[in-house]
């Protein structure tokens, strides 16, 4: 049974680690699989432990800034190709506006795609689902409206 509580929304893009206390430029590359206010899934080169503490740095392509995410790491499961897919949660939940931004970075970013998750079971209700999707719609055409 799936337990999150927001919504997450596949995504694309490539995302650099860094173990938080590392030796500087110590990363490793990851692909970005999806997106919550809660967290994030990677795809990446690397094993990390649960309960790890990694900065995410992600940079959409044509984007000025990088976005830096503090995150832990929750669950690793083995991929093909020996690759890890972790599972992470946030320190600090993202707010509404911060997600809308993080994709509208990438719905005007040709190579990043964001599809709707498939549909899940999550803990809320279906209201307060289409509500958190209804208010994430109308805080991206607000940020829209402002360019």
């Amino acid at each position: 049974m799936e337990r999150r509580k927001h919504s997450r929304f596949e995504c694309g893009g490539d995302a650099r680690l860094s173990p938080v206390g590392a030796e500087p430029l110590t990363e490793w590359k990851a692909a970005v699989h999806d997106l919550s206010r809660q967290g994030i899934s990677l795809a990446a080169e690397r094993r990390f432990e649960p309960s790890s503490l990694l900065l995410v740095r992600w940079q959409p392509e044509g984007e000025a800034d990088a976005q830096f995410l503090i995150s832990r790491v929750a669950r690793v499961t083995p991929q093909r190709n020996h690759r890890w897919l972790l599972g992470c949660v946030f320190l600090r939940k993202l707010t509404l506006d911060e997600l809308a931004r993080l994709m509208l970075a990438m719905r005007t970013n040709k190579r990043f795609t964001v599809r709707p998750s498939p549909p899940i079971v999550r803990k809320g209700s279906d209201e307060e689902r289409a509500a958190q999707k209804g208010q994430i719609k109308r805080v991206i055409a607000a940020l829209r409206s402002r360019n």
